[in-house]
């Protein structure tokens, strides 16, 4: 903990982001940065603080559209529900892995059984061939 009146220049920015599954402000724009604002100077004086929207209605590209990882992230986290297989785009691996955690939540009781069989398998023939 840091002592009263002590500068803080090693804590690190607190960035909120916020999914919205409707529409919430009256603009265009699926994404919004929002400050903390002194009502009375109207200036940013918490600087360290952020908040972020994604208002999922108002975003709309389709998977060829998808240019940046912000777009690619928010695609999976609009359609990952909907996806049977891990689409092109998915080209980092955390999206992969993001889309194969996701799609585990349509398996059957037995097909879950299944792939943790194989994953524990697969595990124990990597283990024998480190040792």
């Amino acid at each position: 903990q840091i002592e009263k009146a002590v500068d803080y220049p090693k804590l690190n920015k607190v960035i909120f982001i916020g999914v919205f599954d409707f529409k919430e402000f009256n603009n265009e724009h699926y994404l919004s940065r929002h400050m903390v604002l002194n009502c009375e100077t109207l200036e940013q004086e918490l600087r360290d603080i952020e908040f972020n929207f994604i208002e999922l209605p108002k975003f709309t590209k389709k998977a060829s559209e998808l240019k940046t990882i912000l777009d690619k992230w928010i695609y999976f986290i609009k359609h990952a529900e909907d996806l049977e297989v891990i689409p092109e785009h998915a080209d980092t691996q955390a999206l992969q892995t993001a889309y194969d955690v996701a799609s585990r939540f349509h398996w059957t009781k037995q097909e879950l059984e299944v792939m943790e069989y194989w994953e524990m398998r697969e595990r124990a023939d990597q283990d024998k061939r480190q040792a």
